[in-house]
């Protein structure tokens, strides 16, 4: 038995919280004793409490939950119930009983939804209200599609039964013989992709297939690997892997490809980091480490983009490169005051050079009561506006921003609590937000505005300014 999916960031949080699934049909126990019919190198992370009927996580397929079942027929003691421990307690919480989760696989939606409502009406709604607002999940939106799906494309042929001789003979002695499998393509290489992708992460249709790459590179000082890409009847999708150290962090990246010569923006993008010492890592980058068989005792950053084929018909790969475009990251100037008419210096941290912000304007504005459409909140109003040129141009190359925040919303009635209203005011009044609503037509002017505030001001404000400084040029790599 193996420990890894003990440390999962919900299930450890459910222990230390000293919340319970088991309303809802999952049970804890701390003797997790093997059925003969339970998969080899599994984790059991609850039991139904009846027929012996438990649920695991299987080394190999990251926290994926599976059904086990022994009062079964032979051939249909294990099927897949979820992708990942956060999936299964949004079906949890969709449901009301894991009963329905472990029957999906023989009923139609017709019985499912019946069975579905039967067990909703008797939950308990406030372990299920309780435990979704802690672990900050929601009931799956639709829980038989998802189950139907998962299992229709999944491979089971290498899952092995703790007694293999017992599924063996069960069969051979008249039982039902086993289900049909479904194996996906292989990957060039290998006898099975090693990750379950779907294009631009919609989990529908086909998953991709895997061809593998094992490209290693060096850009910006870091350590980089491609171990594969998945093709997709609308596009393909690239992994990413980069090493960690103490010298270099995770980075902003926007990479394109070049297909057959032709360049090729990303749609969709999305990273995750996964540090050895770190025991709630995300349930995704731990399937990157497992999945590519990484060292779990180094640091890294995962990240996949998608990208659409801009031919009509999916394109044969004769060609392909990446291009590694990394994203300008903003560094401090200072602070500074300034009066309207007034000019300040401004020193890039980096390149030393010298620019001179001139403050061409400076108004206070209101933002007017419809701003916000928060009728329970009083919103701060005030704001100051400055208008500024820089010389030389920089381009979009600075920033400029007001240095101290701005004024909390005040709730209206003693009976609404500040929430997460705190928060968000720091994000729409803060300094880069307003902006946007005070365009001007001089294309050689800026527009710089103030945080928020109840009350007007007289006094200078404290701008803060910054540079975005492109650190390392854009490289390409060739990868078929």
């Amino acid at each position: 038995m193996i420990d890894k999916h003990e440390t999962n960031k919900y299930l450890k949080r459910l222990h230390a919280l000293g919340y319970t699934l088991a309303p809802l049909g999952v049970e804890f126990r701390k003797d997790n004793e093997p059925y003969f019919c339970t998969p080899k190198y599994s984790n059991i992370i609850g039991w139904a409490g009846v027929d012996g009927i438990h649920f695991c996580c299987i080394f190999g397929y990251s926290d994926a939950v599976f059904a086990v079942s022994p009062m079964n027929a032979p051939g249909e003691y294990i099927h897949i119930v979820a992708e990942s421990i956060g999936d299964f307690i949004s079906l949890l919480l969709a449901t009301g009983d894991s009963a329905a989760l472990e029957q999906a696989w023989q009923w139609d939606r017709e019985q499912f939804e019946a069975f579905v409502r039967e067990s909703k009406a008797n939950a308990p709604h406030e372990v299920i209200d309780m435990v979704g607002l802690k672990l900050k999940l929601r009931p799956m939106r639709d829980p038989y599609g998802y189950i139907h799906d998962l299992q229709q494309n999944f491979d089971y042929s290498k899952i092995v039964p703790q007694n293999d001789e017992a599924e063996k003979n069960a069969s051979a002695d008249g039982g039902k013989p086993p289900r049909k499998k479904h194996t996906p393509k292989p990957a060039q290489g290998s006898s099975e992709p090693r990750m379950k992708v779907y294009f631009e992460n919609r989990r529908k249709g086909r998953i991709g297939q895997e061809i593998r790459i094992e490209r290693r590179f060096n850009w910006a000082e870091r350590e980089w690997f491609v171990p594969c890409i998945y093709t997709f009847r609308y596009g393909m999708a690239v992994d990413l892997c980069m090493k960690l150290c103490d010298a270099h962090g995770p980075m902003d990246i926007r990479p394109s490809i070049a297909l057959n010569g032709d360049l090729i923006r990303y749609s969709v993008g999305s990273s995750t980091c996964y540090y050895a010492e770190n025991e709630y890592n995300e349930d995704e980058a731990v399937a990157f480490v497992n999945g590519y068989g990484l060292d779990p005792k180094a640091d890294y950053m995962f990240s996949r983009w998608f990208f659409p084929w801009v031919t009509t018909l999916k394109p044969i790969i004769t060609e392909l490169r990446i291009q590694m475009i990394a994203e300008p990251r903003p560094i401090s100037a200072g602070n500074f005051m300034i009066q309207q008419g007034e000019s300040a210096k401004l020193t890039h941290p980096v390149t030393h050079d010298v620019y001179t912000l001139t403050a061409l304007s400076i108004e206070q504005k209101t933002m007017g009561k419809r701003a916000f459409g928060i009728s329970n909140y009083e919103m701060p109003q005030n704001m100051t506006v400055m208008k500024y040129a820089v010389s030389p141009d920089t381009g979009s190359s600075i920033i400029v921003t007001d240095a101290e925040p701005g004024d909390n919303p005040r709730p209206r009635s003693a009976d609404f609590g500040m929430g997460s209203m705190a928060a968000a005011i720091g994000v729409i009044g803060g300094a880069d937000g307003p902006t946007t609503l005070y365009m001007n037509n001089d294309k050689n002017a800026r527009v710089a505005c103030s945080a928020l505030r109840f009350e007007k001001s007289s006094r200078p404000v404290k701008w803060h300014a910054e540079f975005l400084y492109k650190e390392y040029e854009d490289a390409e790599e060739r990868l078929m």
